[in-house]
């Protein structure tokens, strides 16, 4: 009884707190609190109850139930604290659906610096270093998350005391660039920064529990996550802001407070965002205006990389402002220099005297001719016009899906006058996917954009695809002369003959025309840590597949004139003889053991009947495979009580476990894959199956 009326107490000053800063219950924002298997119950559910007092409205979701959430009745995920600091390394689907949202994630301690670590982030590990700590420095206390929407008293030497003494992971100054929003840093490791933000991405480099978190701890990470959440849309800079930093060369922008900034008539408001940006649109640099002097580091063009990624000599720097808190973006900036000039130039050193928006008279508008781009498997050169149907003058830039290895060239990427852009793809990194965006189209400071997608006919198997440009080569040729045959006949006009290492990763292939074909057979990188390719001493084998009939075959028998079939970077094979034998597709179980967990695209997709499923156990497993409509429903199911290492495949033939024909529509293939003695699966994906009658 006791304990119901202070909770009755503590809500009814919650409620009068709400109202004495201008807030409402209304104003409460959804948040996912992530529970990993080592977070224990009792943690997950102090970060509930103490969030849920501070306005956030949380719902703790395990790592089993994230396929099943929809979060976008979310506006912040939370990736609570775990027993074992590295656990976040071992999840690949959960931690890739969990950034797939789009949503800003907010990691509490080693467990948000190993999941920020996964994607790369400067912020992740192995970036940072751990020790003890309780105190913070503020860089910049006029930052609104320490005033809004629970103010914090901050001391005249602008340190706080967050919690009792305990682990906490910094990140150093050296490894941050200009991009990274810089909270917090530790008041006894110098230049070591504990809470930091990268885009959508926020650090809370401390471990400790709610019950050892003082009042400015808890006020400061309920700001943190109110400053996300009322980002939401618009949560971060849009993509047109992204920019590629350590090009090798740079320059500096110093725009001080003397200058006055201003966007319509009205002085920068803190946490605002100031990029330079290249004729062509092409974002190279931007820091947060903190109210004090500041320094932006304009990014180059790396001229070791075939795209331009930065700012060309003699170019002209150009000024954008964009509001997070209100997704407004300023695009038209006049600026004046007291020193330097506005032509880029590598170590160049700018100061700028005068900083304010420009009256907008024109508006160009956006047109491109086409919505969808249709190639088959050989090599297509395609365009297509992008036009101004408006008035002024249109700066436009492409940007393209970095997914899509298979398309090697866009030319033009950028203009500022109408233009037929150039589009060349490579069938030999098609992936299986049938409509998908290729690229997009960005105008008007990025507020207006155009998609366009890809069509394209159903290709080869996942297992097929293999990586190029690794750095080191072979070359095999296979001439009529071989007489090539499958199964007692010559092999065929369209069917693919491929290279593949002893594990079954595939290096390279072509497609037989009936004449003397080389194919490149590629080596591993070793400057990537995954193998992409050929280790040398390793034995070629080669398979063939029938696009037609979607057929494969494993076992090939071949003898060389020249050569002797094993791989070394440069050389140069020549086969004498090349028969396929019967092995191929059907219910049967590769024998060779594949290196991990993988579910393959089905083929054909589109289907109109049947369609085949596989994927790849790299050790004997329990798995399921599913087949779910858009509702979320099962359709069709198998389960696996034990199935061996290796690839397995399945045939669909459009039925529901009921024995009744599916309508056509979009459905998932989804695979769960357990040990034996673990409740929690060990890996599990989804692909896109649609189906046309």
């Amino acid at each position: 009884m006791k304990r119901n009326r202070l909770i009755e107490k503590g809500v009814s000053c919650f409620i009068i707190l709400m109202f004495l800063f201008g807030y409402s219950l209304a104003d409460t924002c959804p948040v996912a609190l992530i529970r990993a298997n080592t977070t224990t119950e009792e943690t997950a559910e102090s970060f509930r109850a103490m969030l849920d007092t501070l306005g956030c409205q949380t719902t703790i979701i395990t790592l089993n139930q994230i396929e099943a959430t929809d979060f976008s009745s979310f506006r912040t995920i939370l990736i609570a604290p775990t027993q074992s600091s590295d656990e976040w390394f071992f999840m690949d689907q959960f931690a890739s659906d969990l950034n797939n949202t789009g949503l800003p994630i907010l990691g509490l301690g080693d467990a948000g610096y190993h999941f920020f670590g996964r994607f790369s982030l400067q912020l992740g590990y192995p970036n940072g270093m751990h020790f003890s700590d309780s105190v913070v420095v503020l860089p910049h206390p006029d930052q609104s998350i320490f005033h809004h929407p629970y103010p914090i008293e901050i001391p005249s030497a602008d340190s706080l005391n967050l919690h009792v003494r305990g682990a906490v992971v910094g990140i150093p100054s050296t490894h941050l660039d200009t991009a990274v929003i810089k909270y917090a840093s530790s008041y006894h490791i110098e230049n070591y920064y504990t809470i930091l933000q990268q885009n959508r991405y926020v650090l809370w480099g401390y471990n400790a529990l709610p019950a050892a978190m003082g009042k400015n701890a808890r006020y400061l990470l309920a700001n943190l996550v109110h400053h996300l959440a009322e980002s939401v849309p618009g949560n971060t800079l849009p993509d047109n802001w992204i920019f590629k930093s350590k090009t090798g060369n740079s320059a500096t922008v110093v725009l001080p407070v003397a200058a006055n900034p201003s966007v319509d008539d009205e002085s920068l408001m803190i946490d605002d965002y100031v990029g330079v940006f290249s004729s062509a649109g092409l974002c190279c640099g931007w820091s947060q205006w903190a109210g004090e002097n500041m320094a932006i580091t304009v990014w180059g063009d790396d001229d070791q990389t075939p795209e331009t990624d930065g700012m060309q000599v003699g170019d002209t720097l150009r000024y954008r402002v964009y509001r997070i808190a209100t997704g407004q973006e300023w695009t038209d900036i006049a600026v004046d220099y007291s020193s330097g000039d506005p032509v880029y130039a590598a170590n160049a050193y700018k100061v700028i005297s005068q900083f304010s928006t420009r009256e907008q008279a024109e508006q160009p508008i956006l047109f491109v001719s086409v919505d969808f781009l249709q190639f088959g498997l050989h090599v297509d050169t395609l365009t297509f016009r992008v036009e101004n149907h408006g008035t002024g003058t249109l700066s436009w830039y492409i940007d393209i899906n970095p997914e899509k290895s298979w398309l090697t060239e866009v030319r033009p990427r950028a203009a500022n006058v109408d233009t037929t852009v150039r589009v060349v793809v490579d069938p030999s990194m098609l992936d299986t996917e049938t409509d998908s965006t290729l690229l997009i189209i960005y105008s008007n400071g990025g507020k207006d954009t155009i998609s366009v997608y890809i069509q394209q006919p159903a290709a080869l198997p996942d297992h097929w695809r293999f990586t190029a440009h690794t750095g080191n080569n072979a070359t095999v040729v296979l001439p009529t002369d071989a007489n090539p045959s499958v199964n007692g006949s010559s092999l065929e006009v369209g069917m693919y003959v491929g290279v593949f290492t002893p594990a079954g990763l595939c290096c390279g292939w072509i497609e037989w025309q009936q004449r003397n074909a080389a194919i490149t057979v590629w080596g591993d990188n070793s400057e990537t840590s995954a193998v992409d390719g050929f280790q040398s001493g390793e034995q070629l084998s080669f398979r063939v597949y029938d696009v037609a009939t979607h057929t494969e075959w494993t076992e090939v028998n071949v003898t060389y004139s020249q050569g002797n079939g094993v791989f070394e970077t440069n050389a140069f094979m020549v086969l004498a003889s090349f028969t396929a034998v019967e092995t191929s597709v059907g219910d049967r179980e590769e024998l060779l053991i594949p290196n991990e967990m993988r579910l393959l695209q089905n083929y054909p997709n589109p289907f109109n009947t049947e369609t085949t499923l596989m994927f790849e156990l790299s050790e004997p497993a329990v798995a399921t495979i599913a087949i779910v409509d858009v509702g979320g429903h099962i359709v069709k199911e198998w389960r696996f009580t034990r199935k061996e290492a290796g690839r397995h495949i399945l045939e669909w033939d459009g039925r529901s476990d009921d024995g009744l024909i599916v309508a056509s529509g979009i459905y998932f293939c989804k695979l769960l894959v357990q040990m034996n003695n673990s409740k929690y699966p060990r890996y599990h994906d989804s692909k896109k199956l649609i189906l046309l009658k």
